[in-house]
């Protein structure tokens, strides 16, 4: 199991609930403590689709150490164009969710995801889906599932999507659900992508580069 990667609860304020899936991003935590070092201390960064928060009065994450347990989420930014947002978990969450981590895993602190560039899995020179090393691993929380799933695939290439001012994505065969919107796309360990959309079959993600 990814304990950087967790639930995402958004409640509406028609009382609707909707799902995703988030991870803590070590990129968005040395971008916050480079420009915000005063928060970055106290607080854990995320990323997810835009999609996932928009419209929501409150948010809540759940974790694979505390999956009972809804701990508050803020937004901290979002790029609407190409569906991503930024989201924090901070205070007495944080402390709770440490805490929790500590005792059920002895893991002193809460894991980060690290990105790569999209091209290692797009530009034919550099990736070869026949490899023995060439899948990749979707992982998040399928059709509102408190329980974490990991499937494997492979890239398939880029493919152009009419979907906002971003139509351009990596394709693959790791199965999504409703759900999965904002989790990590692995490969070698590592985020190339966040799995944004399902479309004729194909999974899609949103760029990391």
């Amino acid at each position: 199991m990814h304990h950087s990667v967790f639930q995402v609860l958004a409640v509406h304020p028609d009382g609707q609930m909707e799902a995703g899936t988030a991870w803590f991003s070590a990129d968005a935590q040395a971008y916050a403590r480079s420009q915000f070092p005063h928060l970055a201390t106290d607080s854990l960064y995320a990323l997810t689709n835009n999609h996932v928060v928009t419209g929501a009065c409150s948010l809540f994450s759940r974790h694979v150490v505390c999956r009972r347990t809804d701990l508050p989420l803020s937004v901290c930014g979002v790029a609407a164009d190409v569906d991503l947002a930024v989201v924090r978990l901070s205070g007495a969450a944080k402390t709770y969710l440490e805490q929790k981590l500590r005792e059920k895993t002895g893991l002193s602190t809460v894991p980060l995801l690290s990105m790569m560039n999209s091209d290692k899995v797009v530009m034919p020179s550099q990736y070869d889906p026949l490899a023995a090393d060439a899948s990749v691993m979707a992982i998040g929380h399928p059709l509102g599932s408190e329980f974490q799933t990991q499937t494997v695939g492979q890239v398939e290439g880029l493919k152009r999507v009419n979907m906002g001012a971003s139509n351009l994505y990596v394709a693959h065969t790791a199965t999504i659900q409703p759900g999965n919107s904002g989790g990590p796309l692995l490969y070698k360990n590592r985020v190339v992508g966040i799995n944004s959309l399902k479309a004729t079959g194909r999974c899609f993600v949103v760029f990391c580069s």
